[in-house]
């Protein structure tokens, strides 16, 4: 691959409290794997449960309070993504600006700059792009970048050539 010059791009855009409903899917998602398990690990001792004791109430309650455990999980995805969603309203445009130096957050309540060194990786689905950041714990904590804050499916792309780069170049130095 021959070395792209670096250099800096700037994009601006209000988020929404849609673009927050989406990280807790996003994030819900990459989950996935482990819910899985624990839902057949779930299944499994309810039928085992209900065979043993021949109960079929057992395997109604069992499956009641799964779709509620589900419900559960979704409410508060929803009301956490309106908590955030209702916080950010008071910052204002968000300006992001990407360069060698990291990814420059500006807006009424925030000025400041991620080291790339911090970026894990760079996901997206239909409606937006998350900078996944380094992060010790359990929570999943991104960067939120709203596709419709570029003006076509070309200028995303080059965007995020750019972060890869920058991000390959921040490695590279690491290992120097």
């Amino acid at each position: 691959m021959p070395k792209q010059e670096l250099h800096t791009q700037e994009i601006r855009f209000h988020l929404a409290k849609e673009d927050f409903w989406r990280l807790q899917l996003h994030a819900y998602a990459r989950k996935r794997a482990k819910q899985i398990r624990a839902l057949v690990f779930y299944g499994a001792m309810v039928v085992i449960g209900t065979l043993a004791l021949h109960s079929i109430f057992l395997l109604v309650a069992g499956i009641a309070f799964a779709i509620l455990l589900f419900a559960f999980a979704y409410l508060s995805m929803w009301l956490n993504a309106s908590k955030s969603a209702q916080a950010l309203q008071n910052r204002g445009e968000h300006i992001i600006t990407i360069s060698p130096e990291g990814i420059h957050q500006k807006n009424d309540q925030t000025d400041g700059t991620t080291k790339w060194k911090a970026v894990k990786a760079v996901d997206d689905d239909a409606h937006d792009l998350y900078l996944q950041l380094d992060n010790p714990g359990r929570v999943y904590i991104a960067i939120i970048i709203p596709k419709r804050a570029f003006t076509n499916a070309a200028a995303i792309e080059t965007f995020v050539a750019t972060i890869q780069s920058y991000r390959q170049a921040a490695q590279e130095q690491t290992t120097k």
